[in-house]
């Protein structure tokens, strides 16, 4: 049988679809739809299920659905590869013209629904990094309603208080300047941090260049220390700046959350592989707990990236020590 031969061929492979239970019916949906078009109809050759969906809305959701689960889409071209391998002795048997018309009808389907695939992948992964952009924007902007504004209007309050006070009570008075004094100086640091984020990024002087600008803007009771090793800025540029929104998004979350007294950056280029490990010695979490829970803006915007350059993400972190971020570009991403 097609299917038993087809999913035969992916175990021997070792690919991880086949033992990904969303992704099992697609694969089985998407041999019998491929080999339906070539053989220009439905057959008992491999017959469909029932309420199969159109071969173009199949192709596309199974792109989608791969990359919302993050799958690595090299499996899907090499499932893509195994269908020729698995359908091709029953296609040629029952094809009308033969053995060589056979092969490249079904080379050409394959190829089609390849495509679509790819179009879903990509369209998911633009959707998710539109919302990742999103969540930041709203983020900065919690930033400035929940703390600048009030803060603010607390410096406002007490400058109003200081004319009050002025004639009649000078030393209330001068303690009512030092209030708006010090409510104006965390307002210009709250600004002055939010606006680091946003100049940060990647450009001329490369990706090093801009994790070590990153380290700098965090505040300096925190150790910061950058380590490099191979040729970590021959990474491309619109990959360079995926990378870098990582590495600043776990720095981000272990300063403002887990308190550490140390955060080190280790950048490896090595065998067409970067590997980018942020480390810290703060407060860790449960990291199960957090990915069972309601959605985590850090941990979602990293993982997100990471799918955008089909590299591999694991967090690693208990409570009270520390947590390690380990990010894996791969060699598709390398420059050469």
């Amino acid at each position: 049988m097609v299917l038993a031969e087809y999913f035969r061929l992916l175990a021997l492979s070792g690919n991880p679809l086949i033992d990904d239970p969303r992704a099992r019916p697609q694969l089985a949906a998407q041999l019998y739809s491929v080999v339906d078009a070539v053989l220009g109809a439905p057959t008992t050759v491999a017959a469909p299920p029932a309420g199969a969906p159109r071969p173009d809305v199949l192709s596309e959701t199974i792109g989608r659905t791969r990359a919302t689960a993050g799958l690595n889409p090299s499996d899907s071209l090499k499932a893509a590869g195994l269908i020729f391998q698995a359908a091709l002795p029953t296609v040629a048997e029952h094809h009308p013209d033969g053995v060589a018309a056979a092969a490249l009808a079904l080379n050409r389907v394959i190829m089609q629904r390849m495509a679509v695939a790819a179009f879903g992948y990509g369209q998911r992964l633009l959707t998710q990094a539109h919302d990742s952009s999103q969540e930041e924007r709203r983020r900065i902007s919690r930033q400035l309603h929940d703390v600048a504004a009030p803060t603010v209007a607390v410096a406002l309050q007490s400058l109003e208080l200081h004319g009050i006070y002025a004639q009649d009570d000078p030393e209330r008075a001068g303690g009512k300047l030092d209030a708006a004094r010090a409510a104006m100086e965390t307002v210009g640091t709250l600004v002055r941090e939010l606006s680091a984020e946003l100049r940060h990024h990647v450009d001329d002087g490369g990706l090093v260049a801009a994790v070590q600008a990153a380290l700098d803007a965090v505040p300096s009771a925190v150790r910061t220390s950058l380590q490099t090793a191979g040729p970590v800025d021959a990474l491309p540029a619109a990959f360079a700046e995926e990378t870098f929104l990582v590495v600043r998004e776990a720095v981000r979350n272990a300063v403002t959350h887990a308190a550490p007294t140390a955060v080190t950056v280790e950048l490896t280029a090595a065998d067409g592989l970067l590997t980018v490990t942020v480390t810290d010695d703060g407060a860790g979490f449960d990291v199960e707990a957090v990915r069972a829970g309601e959605r985590h803006v850090g941990m979602d915007s990293m993982g997100e990236r990471a799918q955008l350059l089909s590299a591999t993400l694991d967090v690693h972190s208990e409570p009270g020590i520390g947590t390690r971020v380990v990010l894996r570009v791969p060699s598709g991403a390398q420059g050469r």
